[in-house]
């Protein structure tokens, strides 16, 4: 990272946050979108987890070292919005919206703790916190290493 431009690292930064929010939340999306309001919370747990797997096998595989602070962000980062997208797929009968409600969950996303939230609320923070715990130790040792 020292030969490379800001804005290399600010693309790098904004690839690696993508790819981990991606990784992550997507098979929760999916299968809220296939099983609706069946889909079970080890399944979306597992699921979670292994796309992640799959992400750190691929980088592994590939020789490519992965910046795991900005995957930790892009789980953070796109959480609310992956967890309320999910919600909304299921399809539970008896939700009503009121204008400007898409407006006001956009702005309850940005607060950082949301993610917390909402995993703990709808049973993903099996794997959030573990996911947390694991990359922040991961990229503690990554700048070690660097510096």
């Amino acid at each position: 990272m020292a030969g490379l431009s800001r804005r290399q690292r600010v693309r790098r930064a904004a690839l690696w946050s993508a790819c981990g929010g991606l990784a992550f939340w997507l098979p929760l999306v999916l299968i809220d979108a296939v099983f609706g309001w069946r889909a079970d919370l080890i399944p979306s747990n597992l699921a979670s987890l292994a796309g992640l797997g799959i992400l750190a096998g691929t980088t592994r595989l590939r020789r490519i070292t992965p910046s795991w602070g900005w995957i930790l962000t892009g789980i953070y980062v796109l959480g609310p919005a992956a967890m309320l997208l999910g919600g909304s797929l299921t399809q539970v009968p008896g939700q009503h919206s009121y204008p400007g409600e898409a407006r006001v969950l956009v702005l309850i996303s940005l607060i950082p703790p949301m993610t917390l939230w909402l995993a703990l609320l709808n049973g993903m923070i099996f794997s959030v916190l573990p996911v947390t715990v694991v990359l922040a130790v991961m990229s503690g040792r990554q700048h070690r290493v660097a510096v």
